[in-house]
């Protein structure tokens, strides 16, 4: 009697080729930048926080604990400037299954460094499967030299920072295999689940894997079906049916998300002033150079071109696939035709529109070059695959001498482009120690103000450490920046209030001195922690200063209010309008003024808008400006003039530090600020201006704000308070004693999905001062509820359950026709041997 052979248990060898898929890039990785900086964490003192992931991404894990574990929640966030919709900014940063360690880990810093290494690491696997599988490799040791090639990219090195993009380079490998396994076998479980999964965890990447879908499809049907591509059509509709029912168990996210990104700064960034700059910044030669290693000059993170390479020997025999004889024609035709699309997105604007959501990306440019890498892999491995003639023991020493030269090359690259990144002036390398003691310190005065003062209320700081520090501390703030900011909101506190960093783009809301104290006191900013932290050699912490004219977030206002038009109105005169509106009161807060300015070195000339240009005389030396302001405790000074990157400012003989556009050398900053808003005045304020070349001042440069004026329509305005009750992010209550008839004003966004009850009753919401939430009331007390809803969400859940529950009837369905028909074969076979 024959005996059957038992199947064979998997053994660690089997595992250990996924093993290193997984643990080789993870460990290079942190290597290049263990050796490149110097020692990090924890056999150094630096972490791995850089650019974005010191700015946007640890302050939001950070505040991803108070959405779980507080009272903030994912649909409506105090942290985004004045408030705005969470669920949309959450999506776009916060929905990645690997944020889970932020949830576990309590220091952020260390769960950076852990979901990075997870993140490259899992790359490298995804991509080991996907070149396994598709070209049916057993023993795939030789596949880990261009899995680890992929997770060791420059692409992954120079834009970790941007931790999100991460997402979409593991995913890539998982949906272009679904797509294999859909071509092959006809069926589209796989793809369908790898290309929802995307499209839930992190929209944006997954917006362009849906066009490497379509290419990558488009790729292997014309190979497939070469000659007689309308006769089978099959494939193309299954991809398509796939396609949408994976955009269908997604649109509880993608729905909402897209409703809110209607209202967002970004959907606006096109313009042509835009993109003369945008094509000025690059050489779209650089990527094809750099695919065979050829650094580019302006090889660093932010503004550079296509990060392509994946190592010398990818390239090599990416060529060798080419120009090999067993490579079919056809296929290098097509195989040439998607490297050629790729490549002419990067040297074509209106293609890399595209391939951005038709916007022109922040920084970190051509986010979609990873395609490109993977494909370049793609081509390689089979070029590699075809040099199988060789003798074993040639083609031992073959592949180890690509393994050792194609992870050189890489490591080369890629501390090539840490060391140019944070060497260019403006970005550098957190030491783990220092963003710590620094966090520490503002949570732990954060925590303490919180159990002194429970209530809503907004806080501000005379300076900054990322620009996302009140969600980083814990508190409600003004400064955000983010790619998820409403546009209302950028258009009055970021274009015409001058709360903003990057005039080009807008994204960004930054408080500064400069601002005014009226601005304060619209916005409710009631807290004010000043100065830089201190070490007075036993503990550390900050002076907290409680301001005098911080209005609650909501109170009753005029009943005009409505009608008041701010078109055209200049920066103080603004201000001035929108506190009459509000009070009635027409005292203006704001005046011009006289006072002494003085110049050195400097000619004069005065322009047709009456502002005056001041012009160095003596070009081998600087000319000097020097400002000085009266010493009155009531009023607070303002100089006007046109800010330049090139001048460099003192007030009071301390340098004054102000952030301009890296490619425009905008400097968009409000009207210079001389006194201190929260100190009584000793001396006369002196400022003094270093101008290189020119500088202008404008036609009414002094003004002063009274803080008795503001103190008039602070007292008008408080009177009638409703102080806001939070019950979660977007569920707030408040009682309100109106004296007689007139609006409801909140410093909140009237964004489309608050939905708002006076006294049980839904009321419609107006937009007031162009862009705050007003509520027209009688005269008397009226209880008010207000709950925010993203738009869509519930259409988006009803599309998902539907598209989830017919999957699931589906799926169930061939189950059973499956097992009928295997105990239909079974029992015929039993009948036959009877």
């Amino acid at each position: 009697m024959k005996k059957t052979q038992k199947p064979l248990k998997p053994s660690f060898k089997s595992f250990l080729p996924y093993l290193l898929a997984f643990f080789l890039p993870a460990i290079l990785f942190f290597l290049v930048f263990h050796i490149q900086r110097g020692g990090l964490w924890p056999f150094g003192e630096n972490s791995i926080l850089t650019i974005d992931a010191e700015g946007q991404y640890v302050p939001f894990f950070a505040y991803l604990k108070s959405m779980v574990f507080g009272d903030n929640d994912f649909f409506y966030s105090f942290g985004n400037i004045i408030g705005g919709d969470a669920f949309g900014f959450a999506a776009y940063y916060l929905f990645s299954p690997f944020n889970f360690i932020y949830l576990i880990i309590p220091t952020e810093t260390i769960a950076f460094l852990i979901v990075t290494l997870l993140k490259i690491g899992t790359a490298g696997l995804c991509a080991f499967i996907f070149l396994k599988k598709h070209f049916k490799q057993k023993a795939a040791y030789s596949a880990v030299i261009f899995s680890t090639s992929y997770a060791f990219m420059l692409y992954n090195v120079a834009f970790y920072s941007n931790t999100m993009f991460l997402d979409g380079v593991i995913w890539l490998p998982l949906v272009f295999l679904g797509i294999d396994k859909l071509m092959e076998t006809g069926r589209t479980r796989f793809y369908v689940l790898a290309l929802s999964s995307i499209l839930c965890f992190q929209y944006y990447m997954a917006y362009m894997l849906c066009i490497a879908a379509v290419l990558y499809f488009g790729y292997l049907y014309l190979l497939k079906n070469w000659g007689r591509v309308r006769q089978n059509l099959v494939q193309v509709r299954k991809f398509v049916l796939s396609s949408l029912i994976a955009a269908a168990l997604s649109a509880l996210v993608t729905l909402p998300t897209f409703l809110s990104l209607t209202t967002t700064k970004r959907l606006a960034m096109v313009g042509a002033d835009n993109i003369i700059v945008y094509l000025t910044q690059y050489s779209f030669l650089a990527p094809l150079f750099q695919i065979f290693g050829v650094p580019s000059e302006r090889m660093h993170t932010i503004y550079s071109p296509a990060f392509v390479f994946c190592g010398v020997m990818v390239a090599l025999l990416a060529m060798a696939y080419f120009v090999g004889r067993s490579v079919r024609l056809r296929e290098k035709i097509l195989s040439l035709g998607f490297v050629t699309v790729l490549l002419a997105s990067f040297a074509l604007p209106p293609l890399n529109f595209v391939w951005h959501a038709f916007s022109i990306p922040n920084g970190f440019s051509f986010r979609y070059a990873f395609i490109l890498s993977f494909f370049l892999i793609i081509l390689a491995y089979q070029g590699f695959l075809n040099l199988q003639h060789l003798q074993p023991m040639r083609r031992k020493t073959v592949v180890m001498f690509i393994a050792v030269v194609n992870l050189a090359s890489l490591f080369a690259m890629n501390a090539f482009s840490i060391h140019n990144t944070v060497t260019d002036g403006a970005h550098y390398i957190r030491n783990y120690k220092e963003f710590n003691e620094m966090t520490l310190t503002m949570r732990s005065a954060v925590q303490s103000l919180h159990e002194q003062d429970p209530g809503m209320y907004r806080v501000e700081k005379s300076f900054q450490y990322t620009e996302n520090d009140p969600m980083l501390y814990g508190y409600n703030g003004l400064t955000h920046f983010s790619s998820s900011t409403g546009a209302g909101t950028m258009s009055l506190l970021g274009d015409r209030l001058f709360f903003v960093k990057m005039e080009r783009i807008g994204l960004a809301t930054i408080y500064k001195n400069t601002m005014t104290a009226s601005i304060d006191s619209l916005l409710g900013v009631k807290y004010f922690f000043k100065d830089e932290v201190y070490d007075n050699g036993v503990e550390r912490g900050v002076d907290i200063f409680q301001t005098s004219y911080a209005l609650p977030l909501g109170f009753m206002a005029d009943q005009d209010l409505l009608s008041a038009d701010l078109e055209g109105l200049e920066y103080f005169e603004l201000q001035n309008k929108m506190f009459q509106a509000l009070s009635g009161n027409d005292t203006p807060i704001f005046t011009t003024t006289e006072f002494s300015l003085e110049d050195e070195n400097m000619t004069k000339t005065e322009l047709p808008d009456s502002s005056v240009e001041y012009t160095t005389q003596n070009k081998r030396d600087y000319g000097y400006l020097y400002v000085t302001a009266p010493s009155d405790d009531d009023k607070l000074y303002y100089f006007d003039f046109v800010w330049n990157k090139d001048l460099q400012i003192a007030l009071n003989n301390r340098p004054f530090v102000f952030a301009h556009d890296d490619l425009t050398g905008e400097v968009p900053e409000p009207p210079m600020l001389l006194t201190d808003k929260y100190s009584v005045a000793t001396d006369s304020p002196r400022l003094e201006i270093e101008v290189p070349e020119t500088v202008t001042v404008k036609a009414a440069p002094f003004w002063q704000e009274s803080k008795t004026a503001l103190g008039e329509h602070y007292a008008e305005l408080a009177d009638e308070p409703c102080e806001l009750n939070k019950i979660t992010g977007s569920h707030l209550t408040c009682t309100v004693e109106a004296f007689e008839d007139g609006n409801l004003f909140f410093s909140i966004p009237n964004d489309k999905g608050w939905v708002v009850k006076v006294d049980g009753k839904q009321v419609k919401t107006e937009t007031a001062l162009d862009l705050f939430m007003a509520i027209p009331l009688t005269a008397g007390t009226h209880d008010i509820e207000l709950k925010y809803t993203p738009r869509g969400l519930e259409f988006g859940v009803f599309i998902s359950f539907t598209a989830l529950l017919v999957c699931t009837i589906y799926i169930t369905k061939k189950f059973w026709q499956r097992t009928n028909t295997l105990m239909a074969s079974v029992l015929n076979a039993t009948v036959f041997s009877k």
